[in-house]
């Protein structure tokens, strides 16, 4: 399998090389691909030194599979022609997850719409993917409604958010006496920011849009209530939630323990509390402080956390290769 990393220097497409060398399975060639700021650069894959494609220039028949892990428009402009080429490809932008005919899959959560006639899987957003990891294994039990106040860390805007973090955070000090921080209002550093992307006319931001949406989507629930607000903290790494749910039965917390012990994507902590510290040392989301909600009919509300680059991003964007490849291989055995 000869594999493409379409957006291979930026923080996802590093993921990916992290995974691919600790996993290789069946991988010949890497392909590291990149926008012309990065091309003939050199990036490390298990200790070997890979140079970074052209993205402009470079020819998809060189590959078979191709991750792309970059923004919309490119996306938009470069996997059709992937795709023309005869590459298959797992992609992570939004440019084609809410298309009906493009799969939007969460590794383990509905696997079964990758066929062996798919060539194109859309990869969710992060956020997504850690809220449908906590709750995936809770369906059985009937979820009337989702209430989700998220706190995504910097890393989701990229290497230039973490870059704002830093150096907000070495520009702006405290006020020994105050206590109060020296920053705009704009500011990440000792702020939170309650809106995610481009705001709507009533002030719904795209990354609520694209929680309410993708999990729709996935879960294969059209009419799910979906209340989401999604805050942008100043964390480095790894994304948490505030969960409230509203099942259709009475539903107790062992069950809910039971069946979170049984999801290999989730880690429940009965001792200790969810956090994206902790989150972003493993590939599961944690969940934790379970508690029932007297206010909310069969309510329950948690807390969830996951490695935003990780299972978020690079690690589920592996999985959905991976049942690609699984389906192809057993065409090929069988025509063999």
């Amino acid at each position: 399998m000869r594999l493409a990393i379409i957006g291979a220097s930026g923080l996802v497409g590093g993921e990916y090389l992290r995974i691919i060398a600790a996993q290789r399975s069946g991988v010949t060639e890497v392909i590291p691909v990149a926008s012309s700021r990065s091309a003939g650069s050199s990036l490390d894959l298990g200790g070997m030194e890979l140079t970074v494609r052209d993205l402009a220039q470079f020819d998809f028949a060189d590959c078979d599979y191709a991750l792309f892990c970059v923004g919309d428009e490119l996306s938009r402009e470069y996997v059709p022609q992937a795709l023309a080429a005869g590459c298959h490809v797992v992609d992570k932008s939004n440019a084609y997850r809410m298309d009906p005919q493009v799969p939007l899959v969460v590794g383990g959560a509905n696997d079964g719409v990758v066929t062996p006639q798919t060539r194109l899987v859309a990869n969710p957003n992060c956020s997504t993917i850690i809220l449908v990891h906590g709750i995936k294994s809770l369906v059985q039990f009937g979820i009337r409604r989702i209430w989700v106040a998220t706190y995504q860390s910097m890393s989701g805007a990229g290497r230039a958010g973490i870059d704002k973090l830093t150096n907000e955070i070495d520009e702006y000090g405290l006020d020994p006496q105050s206590g109060r921080a020296d920053c705009p209002e704009d500011a990440i550093a000792y702020n939170v920011v309650p809106g995610i992307g481009g705001m709507d006319s009533e002030l719904r931001c795209s990354e609520e849009r694209k929680l309410l949406q993708e999990t729709r989507k996935i879960l294969s629930m059209p009419d799910l209530a979906v209340v989401p607000h999604a805050v942008r903290v100043p964390v480095s790494v790894g994304h948490s939630m505030a969960v409230s749910l509203e099942f259709e039965t009475v539903v107790s917390a062992e069950a809910i323990a039971e069946a979170w012990n049984r999801d290999s994507d989730v880690l429940y902590r009965s001792d200790a509390l969810p956090n994206p510290v902790a989150a972003s040392r493993h590939e599961m989301v944690e969940a934790g402080r379970l508690r029932a909600e007297d206010g909310i009919g069969n309510g329950w509300s948690f807390f969830l956390s996951g490695d935003n680059i990780n299972l978020g991003a690079a690690l589920n964007g592996w999985r959905l290769l991976s049942l690609m490849r699984a389906h192809h291989q057993n065409l090929e055995a069988k025509a063999g």
